[in-house]
């Protein structure tokens, strides 16, 4: 995809050592309708040099064009006054995590930045994955919706959460991990110039999928009557405010509950507000993630918000993974759940995406969610496990950070906490000289329009300074599973929570150095 939007050419020269195989790059030629030339010898050494794809041409627009891909994870650079489709611009650019997980690692500081678990999966999941992955009969591709096996061990489990008949083979589409979920939604859904409302502080690849589909995105942040909330709970939406965000161009409300990243996780009361909003709308759907369903805490009930009323599950489509709740965020599996018209709609894109999801990586989660039903390790079932083992996790970092110069928020759910840092006077609001001179040396990669936010600055302070960060005293140990996390565009009230900067699509995570 990233070739054919760029070079729709009559001409390419490509030079390939990453490609080593003639048929692969015959194949990518015939992709673009290109005849392969030879090129110079500086692409050669560029190329040669970075392992990478590089590709030149003319466009059909006559313009020249020259790009290094240098693979997943790492910039494009784009050259030679080359313009990148709408849909794509600024994608190119070094994300978070191109910044802060390398650096993390580089100092060995403790990375509480990334929503997932750091434990191995439990003994019962490593051995349906050894299973899986030595039975033929899910070696080839699966279904494109997904493997019988799981589809129905996924009816099973959200029947009840429901209270509704859910069919495998209907209302449940086998993803990518949630993020696909989220792409197929909004690709399915949304047109050019139609709009999606987004509650904010909110995940980045929201922002991402709105902007790939040409649409617009419409931003309502969780507001607190207090300066400083001491709990998620005090976080509300103000629904005047969220009906203002809608018009007749509004085609999709994403929520997300328990929310990343505050652990807000939405009352009964607050989604029949929501539901009243939403039937003024009749051509808005709503993309409920849900991937955080079993990090709940201290009583605080997650009920899935297709249950709100029966006419919300008409237009709602409901994401989960596997990953979060079963430490194993790297099989990347998720799905969705939603009326038959919807999820049907789903599977006609993913067919012409990615096809479908491994078939083993199926068979193995669909083993696990059926195990995860009995008894496990004294709790009556593996999620109820879950769901303890998180609240003490929380508990027990709450403790640590109370005794710093951090002003926590205890979440309700979730694998975040939000904490204020404007009592923290040794941080200077700087680009540490330390990481300037690795960024000068080539060494990281960062956003140039971050160098001067503060909410960057601090966790790049905290990820650098081994003496005064925070004010710990004493290392973050056992309770890596949980990040602390700045924010992001939302005001929580006329006093921000948090140091706060104006990219309404970043969400800033925290790093402490270990002891």
């Amino acid at each position: 995809m990233f070739l054919k939007d760029h070079y729709r050419s009559s001409s390419v020269n490509i030079i390939s050592p990453a490609c080593k195989s003639p048929i692969a790059m015959r194949r990518i030629l015939k992709s673009l309708g290109a005849v392969r030339k030879v090129h110079g010898a500086r692409a050669m050494d560029i190329a040669q040099k970075e392992k990478a794809v590089f590709v030149s041409g003319m466009s059909s627009a006559g313009n020249s064009k020259s790009v290094i891909h240098r693979g997943a994870g790492v910039a494009t650079e784009e050259m030679a006054g080359d313009m990148p489709p709408r849909r794509a611009s600024g994608l190119n650019k070094p994300t978070v995590w191109n910044e802060f997980t390398p650096l993390a690692r580089a100092t060995s500081a403790v990375n509480l930045g990334q929503g997932f678990p750091d434990c191995p999966p439990p003994a019962f999941v490593a051995r349906a994955a050894a299973a899986a992955f030595q039975n033929p009969q899910v070696s080839m591709y699966a279904p494109t919706r997904g493997h019988p096996r799981l589809l129905e061990a996924i009816a099973r489990k959200h029947s009840s959460q429901l209270k509704r008949e859910i069919k495998g083979t209907a209302n449940v589409l086998a993803t990518v991990g949630a993020s696909e979920g989220i792409f197929l939604a909004v690709q399915s859904f949304v047109e050019e110039g139609d709009e999606v409302v987004v509650i904010e502080p909110a995940f980045d690849l929201y922002f991402s999928s709105i902007q790939m589909a040409n649409a617009v995105a419409r931003h309502v942040p969780l507001r607190s009557k207090s300066e400083q909330p001491s709990s998620s709970s005090e976080l509300h939406i103000d629904m005047d405010e969220l009906e203002s965000a809608f018009s007749q161009k509004t085609r999709l409300l994403i929520l997300n509950s328990p929310h990343n990243p505050t652990g807000k996780v939405f009352t009964q009361d607050e989604k029949e507000q929501i539901a009243r909003v939403l039937r003024k709308y009749p051509d808005c759907l709503v993309l409920s993630d849900e991937v955080y369903e079993h990090l709940t805490f201290d009583g605080a009930k997650h009920v899935p918000f297709a249950a709100t009323a029966p006419d919300m599950w008409d237009r709602t489509i409901s994401l989960y993974t596997f990953g979060k709740t079963f430490s194993a965020t790297g099989w990347k599996l998720g799905w969705a759940v939603a009326p038959v018209n919807l999820i049907q709609r789903m599977v006609n894109i993913q067919q012409h995406i990615v096809f479908c999801v491994p078939h083993p990586i199926q068979e193995a989660a669909a083993e696990a969610m059926e195990s995860a039903e009995k008894p496990y390790e004294g709790s009556s079932s593996y999620y109820e496990y879950v769901t303890d083992t998180f609240n003490r996790k929380k508990d027990k970092l709450l403790d640590i950070l109370r005794k710093t110069s951090l002003v926590p928020m205890d979440p309700e759910g979730g694998l975040f906490i939000m904490c204020n840092t404007t009592g923290v006077k040794a941080f200077v609001g700087k680009l540490p000289e330390e990481e300037e001179a690795i960024i000068s040396a080539g060494n990281l990669e960062i956003d140039p329009s971050t160098r001067n936010l503060s909410d960057y600055n601090f966790c790049r302070w905290m990820t650098m300074d081994e003496e005064d960060a925070a004010g710990f005293q004493e290392p973050v140990v056992g309770v890596t599973d949980f990040s602390i996390t700045g924010s992001s565009s939302c005001d929580y009230s006329d006093s921000s929570c948090a140091p706060v900067h104006d990219e309404s699509s970043s969400r800033m995570q925290l790093y402490s150095r270990s002891g």
